[in-house]
Formats: structure tokens, sequence, C-alpha cells
């Protein structure tokens, strides 16, 4: 599932940063409501091995792999593209950029 998931999701998002940093986030929710939501209750191995590195990252690599040869073009949530500094990107500027990360 998820393989299925990130791969789909990559599709969706299209940000190489924003999708590291949400499946991540997504583990550690998965952590913190263990105690109330008996299926999130994994071994640790399970949520950096299994779900981490041997689900996410490949399933966001590969789709992230194809988007390029099939000419999709990427996101830039960020602004970062053509900048050199975190100070320089333009979601510090640009209030459209803003409010979307603010809400994802």
């Amino acid at each position: 599932m998820h393989l299925c998931n990130w791969f789909l999701s990559s599709f969706v998002i299209r940000d190489f940063y924003l999708l590291h940093f949400w499946h991540v986030l997504d583990e550690v929710i998965e952590l913190s409501w263990q105690h109330i939501l008996p299926h999130f209750r994994e071994c640790w191995w399970d949520h950096l091995g299994c779900d981490i590195l041997l689900s996410n990252i490949p399933a966001i690599t590969f789709g992230l792999w194809l988007q390029r040869r099939l000419g999709l073009i990427p996101y830039d949530f960020w602004g970062k593209e053509g900048t050199n500094s975190i100070t320089e990107w333009k979601i510090w500027t640009c209030h459209k950029k803003w409010g979307i990360m603010v809400y994802i």
C-alpha cells in the first residue's frame, strides 16, 4: 500500500522535497498516534526499514524518475528554483506559494 500511495502521490505533488518531508511526517504521525489507533502499532524497524527505506523512498524516486521520462513538469512549491539561499525562496515573498504551503 505504501508503494502505491507514494508512487501515485509523486504524480500529484511532483516536488521532491515536499514529498520526502510529507512521508517522514506521515511516519511520525503514525508513531505518535499508535496508542490511539491500534493499526498504527508497528515495530520501530518496520517504520524505519520497511515503510521509509523500502517503500516510500523507492516509490517516490521511481515516480519522479518516470515523470522526467514522460516529460511532465515538476512543481516548485517552495519557489527555490534559480535561487542561491533559503532567504531568496519565493515562498517568503509570494502570497500564493505561502498559502499553498500553509494549506498543505
